[in-house]
């Protein structure tokens, strides 16, 4: 609350012309003061509660102005709605340039997707999809479209041991597999030789 207080003081300075606190107050008791209804006309009213005490800076247009003013802020927060403070303005030019600027950048990234999308027959790219592209003329080029695991002529050793001689390693895809065996036979480092990738196995798995 203090902060608000302190930016609509500078505000204030920074526009003479600017509602102080003060006479918010008094126009809403001018207002009260001066109902609907009790002049003839609406032009006499607001000229009425214009020349309330308080007001000797405002005019009937400026008094109308402000009760609109004050009315949308009041509507707005009954509302639950955000109420935009008026900024200052260079902020406020400062903003409208930055927007400007966004806009812009993101025209052009939509033009060159746009332009991607038709060299490519209307295809979305694997960035727009959001996920990797297995298949299709937009996937990485890949030595087979087999999913399967062949590879012969397989050694492996744990240590000085010597675990596999001249084996062949095939692994079909979408098929469960278990590995059994006795403690130190080298299950762990078999599985750890595949996800580190040891030997010739293909690039594109």
């Amino acid at each position: 609350e203090q902060q608000q207080q302190q930016e609509e003081a500078v505000e204030e300075e920074e526009d003479p012309n600017a509602w102080s606190e003060e006479e918010d107050y008094s126009l809403v008791a001018a207002l009260r003061l001066h109902l609907k209804g009790s002049r003839p006309t609406e032009k006499e009213r607001w000229e009425a509660i214009s020349e309330c005490a308080g007001l000797i800076r405002r005019d009937a247009l400026d008094c109308v102005g402000r009760y609109r003013h004050l009315l949308a802020y009041v509507r707005a927060v009954r509302g639950g709605g955000e109420v935009r403070r008026k900024k200052k303005p260079m902020l406020a030019k400062k903003k409208e340039l930055e927007e400007m600027a966004r806009t812009k950048k993101l025209a052009a990234e939509a033009k060159v997707l746009e332009e991607r999308r038709n060299a490519s027959g209307g295809r979305l790219s694997k960035e727009e999809l959001g996920f990797f592209i297995r298949s299709g003329p937009d996937a990485n080029r890949r030595a087979t479209a087999s999913m399967d695991i062949n590879i012969p002529q397989v050694q492996l050793y744990g240590g000085r041991q010597e675990l596999l001689t001249d084996a062949t390693l095939k692994l079909v895809f979408g098929t469960k597999y278990g590995l059994v065996g006795r403690n130190g036979t080298g299950k762990s480092t078999l599985l750890h030789a595949i996800a580190d990738r040891q030997g010739k196995l293909p690039p594109h798995i």
